[in-house]
Order: C-alpha cells, then sequence, then structure tokens
C-alpha cells in the first residue's frame, strides 16, 4: 500500500504534538524553536542530498521533512532529516548540523510546523 504525503503530514504533526522532536541539549540550552518542513513531493531512488559536506543517497522512493530545532539559528545547530519510505511508511533519520546543500531542494521545502512562540 502506497503512503501518500497527507499521511505523512498527519504522523509529523503528531509527532510535533507529542513533543518527539524535542531535544534535551537544545531545550538546555534555551534556544529550542522546532520548524518543521517537507518537500511537496517524492524523492525517487537515488536521489543524492548533499547535507553539508556529507552526502546521503536516497535508497527507495521517499518523502523528505526537514526538521529545524533552533529556527533561525544561523549557524551550524542540531537539525534533523527524515526519510519516509513511500511504500511502508518506515523512517530513516539523519541527525546533521547543516542545511541541504542543494539549493534547488532546499528552495522546494514548504513549512509543515512554525515554531511554538
Amino acid at each position: 500500500m502506497a503512503i501518500e504525503r497527507g499521511d505523512i503530514e498527519a504522523r509529523v504533526r503528531k509527532y510535533y504534538a507529542e513533543g518527539r522532536y524535542a531535544r534535551p541539549d537544545v531545550v538546555e540550552r534555551g534556544r529550542e524553536r522546532v520548524a518543521v518542513y517537507t518537500l511537496p513531493g517524492r524523492l525517487t531512488a537515488g536521489t543524492v542530498l548533499q547535507i553539508g559536506p556529507r552526502e546521503y543517497r536516497v535508497e527507495r522512493e521517499a518523502y523528505l521533512v526537514f526538521i529545524d530545532l533552533m529556527h533561525l539559528a544561523n549557524f551550524a545547530h542540531p537539525v534533523v532529516y527524515e526519510l519516509h519510505d513511500a511504500n511502508d511508511g518506515s523512517v530513516t533519520t539523519i541527525d546533521e548540523e547543516f542545511p541541504l546543500s542543494n539549493r534547488e531542494l532546499e528552495d522546494r521545502l514548504v513549512p509543515l510546523v512554525s515554531p511554538k512562540e
């Protein structure tokens, strides 16, 4: 059964509401401002994500979710990328400190959840 973008959005909103994206190390620094973004479509298998100096290959068709744990911070800081498999919904998590280096993908990210004030 294929997973749709709406399924991913509902899951991510639930995770956000439950506080699953809270990170103690970020909270302790008083800098937690979680923002969540998604791409409007799926990434195809074989897509290479350039994140800072590292490359990650998307193994199966997936939805990309970007969780910025310190929204609007202009320095390297904890961020999370989730790849939600489009076929079975399984999630691969990438813990990083940098935004996407691929400008085309970064420009396509759309806000899903805004930071709590």
